[in-house]
């Protein structure tokens, strides 16, 4: 694909039309800090973030401010995004993106980190893990690392996975602070 810019990026995404999911929804975009070393992968927006047009504002949100606190990282240097820029929901309710929808917006994601060029991607739970641990569970890869195509991968759960499991949220922290030590090794992966 050719080298496009933020903005065009953000119209892009803003008007696509790939999948029904830009249908129903409002896109949101990822956004954060444009020369992040670290960029954070989730699933997809929820009712708060379609509505906030944020990634990561929602309870996970919360939950993934406090977990970067802890990290000694600040969500202002980031830069967060998802899978799928659409939030996908039934009847109301939040669902984990279909697979062609997952397809359809991979694009944009590629785009987005083409642009960022971060040091290092936390990939965040079922959906995101896949992009560098293919056919891995977020059980198998979780705290993996791995460098594929030029970035190097570490897998973690979601927040929203640890708000029903809080025993997970140290998980979370641990796959936080390993992105924050590879980041901040000035002797290369």
């Amino acid at each position: 694909m050719p080298k496009i810019t933020w903005l065009e990026l953000t119209e892009s995404i803003i008007t696509c039309q790939r999948c029904p999911l830009s249908q129903a929804t409002t896109p949101v975009p990822g956004m954060g800090n444009r020369r992040a070393a670290i960029a954070i992968v989730g699933m997809a927006p929820g009712a708060v973030e379609e509505r906030q047009q944020t990634p990561f504002v929602g309870r996970s949100g919360e939950l993934l401010n406090h977990l970067l606190d802890l990290a000694g990282l600040r969500r202002a240097s980031m830069f967060l995004t998802n899978t799928v820029h659409c939030r996908p929901k039934e009847e109301g309710h939040n669902r984990d993106p279909l697979p062609f929808e997952l397809i359809a917006c991979r694009p944009w994601l590629d785009q987005e980190l083409d642009l960022l060029q971060p040091k290092v991607v936390v990939l965040m739970g079922k959906t995101a893990i896949p992009i560098g641990f293919p056919g891995m569970r977020p059980s198998e890869a979780d705290g993996l690392v791995r460098a594929v195509g030029g970035r190097v991968y570490v897998a973690s759960y979601h927040p929203a996975y640890a708000l029903r499991q809080p025993s997970f949220a140290r998980n979370i922290l641990a796959a936080l602070r390993l992105a924050k030590e590879l980041t901040d090794d000035s002797t290369g992966i």
